[in-house]
């Protein structure tokens, strides 16, 4: 009588079990914090930090309202209206400049450049810009929703275009506004 090893079917459902966790869609934003989302009607931009290195006064503020005016209007996509005062959230986002540097690892190809196939450019400093948006909730005073984007952006790159697209990625994964449907009763 054969008995039946049970490792390899441990191991092929285990590999089931974790390629179905793993999501190649994944967007960069989270709820970090529990709130009460139905709750959550309107928004304001808050503060537009640019922190890191210095960064020029013409490509600040540009970089500034590029910032706010696309974090409203994704916002607005969702149904929130932008309140001033009287909103539910507050929208803030940090842009942080900093350099970054690859370093190469060596082979026994490095001293022939033919052979190392190295490309120059990919191990050059570069001035990366990355990205911070946050939305918190004045009356609980915490931080519900966060998306991170790291070295997101060279600083050679910055322009209206690229800043758009990387806050709608930031952005994609933040839901839709829930508008409660006023005919339900309320249980009190």
């Amino acid at each position: 009588m054969q008995t039946l090893n049970p490792f390899p079917l441990f191991c092929g459902a285990l590999a089931v079990f974790l390629s179905a966790c793993i999501s190649t869609d994944r967007h960069p934003g989270d709820f970090v914090q529990t709130t009460d989302f139905h709750i959550l009607q309107s928004f304001t931009i808050g503060e537009i930090e640019l922190s890191g290195m210095e960064w020029t006064e013409s490509m600040g503020e540009s970089l500034t309202e590029t910032t706010r005016s696309e974090l409203a209007a994704e916002l607005e996509r969702r149904g929130f209206p932008d309140s001033g005062s009287e909103a539910d959230f507050i929208v803030r986002a940090d842009w942080k400049k900093a350099l970054r540097v690859k370093l190469r690892t060596g082979n026994a190809f490095d001293e022939i450049p033919e052979m190392s196939r190295q490309d120059e450019d990919r191990f050059r400093p570069q001035v990366l810009c990355s990205l911070t948006v946050e939305l918190y909730d004045p009356k609980k005073d915490v931080v519900f929703w966060r998306a991170k984007m790291p070295d997101c952006l060279d600083v050679l790159r910055v322009n209206e275009d690229n800043v758009v697209a990387i806050i709608k990625k930031v952005m994609a994964s933040f839901p839709q506004r829930i508008q409660l449907d006023p005919n339900l009763r309320t249980i009190e």
